[in-house]
């Protein structure tokens, strides 16, 4: 076969996989991460120079270098957000569960936290609605006339999607149904009317009391450790661990349902939490409706995903992060409305 001189071809496969590994090593240890990054990226320089025309690779060798570190180095690379019509056909249902306001601990006694948590704290709630199921690839593309996920399935939560564009989607549905939007956007500059009817992503406190109610559970089903039959993750107590290849079709896992009757709330995809994230300090009385910071360009994410290793991925305490603009493939989103009157 004639060899062609075209880097074009190749920089596309080679930037997705040097992405997807990056957000691989996101999940692991900050020294291992780094270590495997340099690893990976010195293999993968040396395997592409030996290859006939390699040398104008070499500027994205020199890329992979130092992109795969970077995704421990606490620095997200901003990405420009897309944008897509309404195909026009008839959008599926999304499927709401009323949560009744409540008071209920947030996080976790200090003993007990394994990676990134609230100290434990009381934290009241004013009722609201969230969806019982991540947002699916179906209704997503039906509506903003795209997939950009990159394994993709009708039933299948919808993934690289940004924080940005989860917002502008909840605006989109809210629209269609004729519901006042939440969400005012120009660029990466935000404002919430927490008084419109209209679709939103769920506060991170909204998020863990839906996933895990008011009795202190470590995981929405309780406190069993995470398995085949409870979701859908890297880690199960009967094998071990395992590697996943994707995520999972939602509303599979009805032993692994919430309090509230959520499903997919442990594991499958990591979900869009509309507060900024921050250092885990509790506040100095009960808050009512709790937010984070008011400005700042990583939000939290909860929940754990499909690639998640360990247990403590998947607690219902457990939360990290993503940069407002960062397209990530274990990452959705599920829409609440309703709250914060």
């Amino acid at each position: 076969m004639p060899y062609v001189n075209d880097a074009d071809d190749l920089l596309p496969a080679w930037r997705r996989r040097v992405e997807a590994l990056g957000r691989r090593l996101d999940q692991l240890p900050v020294g291992l991460g780094a270590g495997i990054g340099f690893g990976v990226g010195a293999a993968v320089g040396a395997a592409l120079l030996m290859q006939p025309g390699a040398w104008s690779l070499v500027p994205f060798v020199a890329l992979v270098g130092t992109a795969v570190p970077l995704a421990r180095s606490g620095r997200p690379v901003a990405v420009p957000v897309r944008t897509a019509q309404h195909s026009g056909a008839p959008l599926p249902h999304l499927e709401m569960v009323a949560i009744p306001a409540g008071q209920f601990a947030v996080g976790e006694l200090w003993m007990k936290m394994s990676v990134e948590s609230w100290p434990r704290h009381l934290a009241n709630l004013t009722s609201f609605e969230i969806a019982k199921y991540p947002l699916t690839q179906k209704l997503y593309c039906r509506l903003m006339g795209e997939n950009p996920s990159r394994i993709q399935g009708d039933d299948l939560p919808v993934t690289d999607v940004s924080w940005l564009e989860a917002l502008s989607f909840c605006n989109r549905l809210s629209e269609a149904e004729g519901l006042t939007p939440a969400y005012r956007i120009d660029g990466a500059k935000v404002r919430w009317n927490q008084t419109a009817s209209g679709y939103r992503l769920p506060t991170e406190a909204e998020w863990e009391y839906a996933a895990r109610g008011s009795d202190r559970r470590a995981y929405p089903w309780g406190d069993d450790a995470p398995s085949d039959q409870l979701c859908w993750n890297g880690y199960g107590n009967d094998r071990g661990y395992r590697m996943r290849h994707g995520p999972s079709g939602v509303g599979r896992y009805p032993r692994g349902a919430s309090p509230f009757g959520l499903l997919d709330m442990a594991g499958n995809v990591w979900e869009w939490c509309w507060d900024v994230y921050d250092s885990p300090e509790p506040p100095k009385k009960i808050m009512t409706n709790p937010r984070g910071p008011a400005r700042g360009d990583c939000r939290v994410l909860r929940g754990g995903s499909w690639f998640s290793n360990h247990p403590a991925w998947v607690h219902a305490a457990n939360r990290t992060w993503g940069h407002i603009s960062a397209h990530i493939d274990n990452v959705g989103f599920r829409c609440a409305r309703g709250a914060n009157r």
